[in-house]
């Protein structure tokens, strides 16, 4: 990534910080701007759509979910952040759905192209006060806006907004501020940051999991030496359903058991009326945990 050192000193002049706070970035691809634009008191929570750039970004983060913004799961829910920073084209739906995610009196970083600022006046309008357009370049604006306590939309800022998008000429270039506009919100960690379920890293973690050695401490066992005369299928299904065979095999994990279930069965005869049956079924359950943390029933 390039610095413009001067763009960011510029956004920077804007903005008031608290000694914490909480950053989100809704869609990550690459490391952008908000890392340069914070402070050392800030923890940027990130979401990373694809898995490539999720291995690379993630220790970049103070928390990294993988997958979209629609997708990571927050605790506790009602969980909002102190700023989000965007650095791409977006619907106004999702813009709507990630104005949520800040806190009242939060600040919107948003950087973009002209056009996003005409269909997102809407709900810019609705979820924003203070809302701040500078010019960064001929293809690039800079939106900055505080979230509001209460949502309604305004009609005059969104014609406002509108029509420097039609006149782009009326669009302040982005210049320092002599003072900050913006005091962003002090906010505590959320307990829970995380997107869906990444394989590499569940074995990652199984294997380094204390637990998952206490586990293989505690079942291993003295296989049979020398048997009489080679082990037969059924032979090998009476030591798993004894428990005989539960313990580590090879770096797997074995164990057997058995379940009785119970099923129901209700005939209507003429003669002797309702009758009901009831059988008793034994059904023998092998779960094995591999050694790279994947479990097999059989």
């Amino acid at each position: 990534m390039t610095v413009d050192r001067e763009y960011i000193n510029k956004v920077k002049s804007f903005i008031q910080f608290p000694q914490k706070y909480t950053v989100f970035i809704p869609e990550l691809y690459a490391k952008n701007d908000i890392f340069e634009i914070v402070d050392q008191n800030a923890e940027l929570y990130g979401c990373i759509p694809d898995y490539d750039t999720y291995y690379k970004m993630k220790n970049e983060l103070t928390k990294a979910a993988l997958g979209t913004y629609y997708e990571p799961r927050i605790q506790p829910a009602n969980y909002r952040f102190s700023m989000i920073y965007i650095e791409e084209d977006i619907s106004p739906s999702a813009l709507e759905f990630i104005s949520k995610r800040l806190v009242s009196g939060g600040l919107l970083i948003y950087k973009t192209e002209p056009y996003y600022l005409f269909t997102n006046a809407d709900v810019l309008s609705t979820y924003y006060s203070k809302i701040n357009i500078y010019k960064i370049n001929i293809y690039k604006i800079l939106i900055l806006g505080e979230k509001k306590k209460y949502y309604t939309e305004t009609k005059k800022e969104t014609e406002r907004l509108k029509d420097m998008y039609y006149n782009e000429s009326i669009i302040p270039e982005l210049t320092f501020s002599p003072e900050p506009i913006y005091t962003v919100p002090p906010a505590d960690s959320p307990k829970q940051f995380v997107g869906k379920p990444d394989i590499k890293e569940i074995e990652k973690h199984i294997a380094e999991s204390n637990l998952y050695e206490k586990i293989k401490e505690q079942t291993r066992v003295n296989l049979l030496k020398n048997p009489i005369m080679p082990l037969h299928l059924s032979h090998l299904g009476l030591l798993l359903t004894t428990g005989f065979l539960d313990g580590e095999l090879e770096g797997h994990i074995v164990k057997g058991t058995v379940v009785k279930t119970k099923t129901r069965d209700v005939e209507y005869k003429k003669e002797k009326g309702k009758i009901t049956r009831e059988k008793e079924q034994v059904k023998v359950v092998i779960k094995i945990l591999t050694k790279e943390g994947e479990i097999i029933e059989i």
